[in-house]
C-alpha cells in the first residue's frame, strides 16, 4: 500500500471513530479532577486509537505521562491527528460559546487553528501550571491530554 493511501485510510478510520459520538449535552468549565493525574488514558476516543491506527495510543499515552512528549506546533504524526479530532470535533463543540475555526493545515500536523483552540481549550478550563506560568500556553501537555480525556469520558467518548 502506498504512503498516500495509508495515510488515506488512517484518516478515514479517524473520521468514521469521530462520527459515531453522541454528545451528552453542553459542557461547562471543569477544575482539574483528583484521581485523573495518573494512569492509563480512559476515553474511548484514546484507548481503543491502536484498533484504527497501530501506534496511536502509545503517543497519546506518553504525552499523558511524559513531560519529553508534549504535543505543539508544528508536530505531526497521526497523535497530532487523533487530538486534533477530540478536540475540534467532540470537546470544543460541546462548550458553549465554541466559534469554529477553519484549519489550514494538514490533518495530522499542529497548525495555527489547533494551536488556537488549545490555547482557547486551556484558558477556558484554566489548565495552568503554577510552578512557571501565569496564563495558558498552546502546548498540548499531560495536564490538558488528561483534561481532554476526561471530558471525552464525560461526554461518553
Amino acid at each position: 500500500m502506498s504512503a498516500i493511501a495509508n495515510k488515506k485510510a488512517w484518516k478515514d478510520a479517524l473520521d468514521a471513530v469521530v462520527h459515531q459520538r453522541t454528545r451528552k449535552s453542553r459542557l461547562t468549565p471543569t477544575p482539574f479532577p483528583k484521581g485523573v493525574e495518573r494512569g492509563p488514558l480512559k476515553s474511548k476516543l484514546f484507548s481503543e486509537a491502536d484498533r484504527y491506527v497501530p501506534g496511536v495510543r502509545a503517543r497519546l499515552q506518553a504525552c499523558a505521562d511524559n513531560h519529553m512528549s508534549h504535543i505543539q506546533f508544528g508536530h505531526r504524526g497521526m497523535h497530532v491527528a487523533w487530538v486534533k479530532s477530540a478536540l475540534h470535533d467532540i470537546v470544543l463543540p460541546a462548550m458553549d460559546d465554541y466559534i469554529p475555526v477553519p484549519d489550514l493545515a494538514p490533518y495530522d500536523e499542529f497548525g495555527a487553528a489547533t494551536r488556537y483552540s488549545v490555547l482557547k481549550y486551556k484558558r477556558k478550563n484554566t489548565i495552568i501550571n503554577r510552578d512557571y506560568q501565569d496564563t495558558a500556553d498552546d502546548i498540548i501537555g499531560i495536564k490538558t491530554i488528561r483534561m481532554i480525556d476526561f471530558h471525552l469520558q464525560w461526554l461518553g467518548q
